[in-house]
């Protein structure tokens, strides 16, 4: 499988993009460009404790274990179907399959050679972005926010990067939102 443009995977790999972007609505931190942060942030009344704060995560990309990010996105996927959050016509099953075929088995060139990639989010793939948006939000919606969501004024995400405002201390709730930010897999 090579998911160059032009070929087969690819277009199946946009297929794939097509119905993940139609799951935006179910990540409740997703943020589409830094001016909808600013709209958003511009009434705030904050508290003299607040404290922004931002993360970025080390080769977001690269660090998705595979396996993982599979049970996860796909767990996440059958419990909105049971509550039924999904999309309408979202084909659950052919979506699952696509997710585990085109990240389990993607090729890709460097220089003049072919490598078929054993880790990570299948690089060059349209659906790539959204795998991994979709990747964190699972451990966003489900442990992020249930956790630590009143310490949290403002909390969005763009792929990798984080930014929020705390509102808790800066002691022992801020050390353990920081450790669960950064216990997700093998993602740092």
């Amino acid at each position: 499988m090579y998911a160059a443009k032009g070929t087969f995977v690819n277009d199946w790999s946009k297929w794939l993009d097509y119905w993940l972007q139609k799951l935006k609505h179910n990540v409740p931190t997703y943020v589409k460009d830094g001016q909808q942060v600013l709209d958003e942030t511009k009434h705030l009344h904050l508290p003299h404790n607040e404290k922004l704060f931002t993360t970025d995560a080390n080769s977001m990309y690269n660090n998705i274990d595979t396996d993982h990010g599979i049970r996860v996105i796909s767990w996440w996927l059958k419990d909105l179907d049971i509550k039924s959050q999904l999309p309408n016509n979202l084909p659950l099953e052919a979506v699952i399959y696509d997710m585990e075929t085109i990240m389990r088995n993607n090729v890709f060139e460097w220089g003049d050679m072919h490598f078929i990639q054993i880790l990570g989010t299948a690089m060059g793939t349209s659906s790539a972005v959204m795998w991994a948006t979709l990747y964190y939000a699972c451990h966003v919606v489900h442990k992020l926010v249930p956790l630590h969501g009143q310490f949290l004024l403002y909390f969005i995400r763009f792929i990798d990067d984080i930014f929020g405002i705390w509102i808790g201390n800066t002691t022992t709730e801020w050390v353990r939102f920081c450790d669960d930010v950064d216990n997700y897999g093998i993602l740092t």
